[in-house]
């Protein structure tokens, strides 16, 4: 047990190579104020980690088998030069409670990295964290991540995926009641899915934006993709404001999508998707506009401004008990 306990300032930083295989997680560059290896369980609460910096795991590192618990533990500004810059958790648990994750950066997954783990994060606030390539604040690589009653807030990467949450490589996400506001990347300004799963229920994504495609959602090559009573306002984008969808199969479920803007799909954009399932749901004053057009090698935004509402390309869409109201484009403004 670790109870109010401040790290501040340290580094575990990694030498330049000389052929061989350091045993010891500091000299690997792992876990800048603590590094966790064990078949343990430990347990950190009303602590601080503010400053620290590592190749991985700018501020914690838990590997193999380990299970790390936070509850009510600050985690900001923390740094990593490859993966998490807050935390980075590789073979092992995560249980969050109640934490805060500010301003931490990495290459991958600003505030928190998973890979080939368990991750349960609960009333969790991620805001102003950032990444190079991918999870602006969580990076969920082939793991399995519950995430509920949570806030994502000006979290970004800027030229990549995923501006707060990415799940990618077989991961599975399931995020209830959380709040994605203000988050940007190049793709997926909230949330990316990429050859992994999602499902999520009472969300709300609010005021995102993405530079190329997905102001609220991105999804390709989803396994399984499933949105439940989740409401996307004030969104941008150029391809699908509030959520694009490519080589996908979702199952949409009391949706409103309001006010999201885009040059093609405002509210929605479908693409090469075998199979989607749209029903009970709302696209409200959607608007598809020039002023989101930017230069891209996608053929759905090829100089051209249409779908106002929803755009579909190449997909089996499947439309049950759907509002189309004051959506507006140049061309085919509800759909």
């Amino acid at each position: 047990l670790m109870s109010n306990v401040t790290f501040v300032g340290n580094t575990a930083a990694a030498p330049a190579s000389r052929g061989y295989t350091p045993a010891s997680s500091a000299v690997k560059g792992e876990g800048g104020a603590t590094y966790l290896s064990s078949s343990g369980t430990v347990r950190v609460e009303a602590s601080t980690f503010a400053s620290n910096g590592a190749k991985s795991g700018g501020a914690l590192a838990a590997i193999a088998s380990t299970t790390l618990e936070l509850r009510g533990t600050d985690v900001r500004n923390n740094s990593a030069a490859v993966n998490g810059g807050g935390v980075m958790v590789v073979l092992a648990v995560l249980t969050s409670e109640n934490d805060v994750f500010a301003n931490n950066s990495a290459a991958a997954g600003g505030a928190a990295f998973f890979l080939s783990s368990e991750a349960t994060l609960e009333n969790a606030t991620a805001d102003g964290n950032a990444a190079l390539s991918s999870g602006g604040a969580l990076e969920v690589s082939n793991s399995q991540l519950v995430l509920g009653r949570s806030r994502f807030t000006a979290n970004r990467v800027p030229t990549g995926l995923g501006g707060a949450l990415t799940l990618r490589s077989q991961a599975t996400g399931s995020v209830t009641g959380t709040e994605f506001v203000g988050n940007s990347a190049a793709n997926g300004a909230a949330l990316a899915v990429q050859d992994a799963s999602l499902a999520a229920e009472a969300c709300e994504l609010i005021g995102n934006a993405a530079s190329e495609s997905g102001g609220g959602f991105f999804g390709r090559g989803s396994l399984s993709f499933t949105l439940t009573n989740v409401t996307a306002e004030d969104n941008s984008a150029p391809d699908g404001g509030g959520a694009y969808l490519k080589e996908s199969t979702p199952v949409l479920k009391g949706l409103t999508m309001r006010r999201n803007r885009a040059a093609v799909g405002a509210g929605l954009l479908l693409s090469g998707c075998t199979s989607a399932i749209i029903h009970t749901s709302t696209f409200e004053a959607n608007n598809a506009s020039e002023s989101e057009l930017v230069e891209t090698t996608d053929s759905t935004a090829a100089g051209t401004v249409e779908g106002g509402g929803v755009f579909c390309e190449d997909s089996n869409l499947v439309l049950l008990n759907i509002t189309l109201r004051a959506n507006e484009a140049h061309s085919k403004a509800a759909m």
